[in-house]
């Protein structure tokens, strides 16, 4: 929406080995297409959770793409749920709810990435589709009420 900026942020978890190429990619893509990357400063030395999490989503909830190339699949993927909540479309990453809110860009596959990265860019109705998606999927699987059923189920087969 006109809400967003087309920006590009570039995400990192905290673990080293999760972070794959994302600046790398983010920075070729940000170049190549003139969008601006924006990223959270870290220094040496600084804690990497320096800021509170209400100022870092703030930091990136303004950006329409929130790029995340976490390679790794046995994580969750908690802050592809917070993307979805606010209306970022992620790209890249193997975590399970990025395949679950974002299919067509789980992947760390950067020649698949930069030609969706480029049909989202050229088109705000494919981007606004992707992004109502994943808030669908978002409500459909992780709200209150999702969950609450879930646990119901499970109670019921149980007794």
């Amino acid at each position: 929406s006109d809400e967003k900026d087309i920006a590009i942020w570039a995400y990192l978890p905290n673990p080293m080995y999760r972070r794959g190429r994302t600046y790398e990619f983010a920075d070729y893509l940000g170049s190549k297409y003139n969008v601006e990357v924006r990223t959270k400063p870290l220094h040496p030395g600084q804690k990497f959770d320096y800021i509170s999490q209400r100022d870092f989503i703030e930091m990136w909830s303004r950006c329409a793409f929130h790029f995340n190339m976490d390679p790794s699949d046995i994580h969750p993927g908690n802050q592809i749920m917070q993307t979805a909540a606010v209306g970022c479309l992620n790209i890249g990453g193997l975590n399970e709810a990025h395949s679950i809110m974002y299919p067509e860009t789980a992947t760390c596959d950067e020649t698949v990435l930069e030609k969706k990265f480029v049909e989202y860019l050229n088109d705000e109705n494919k981007r606004f589709e992707a992004i109502q998606y994943a808030w669908n999927k978002l409500n459909e699987i992780y709200s209150f009420k999702s969950v609450i059923n879930q646990i119901n189920q499970i109670y019921g087969e149980l007794g």
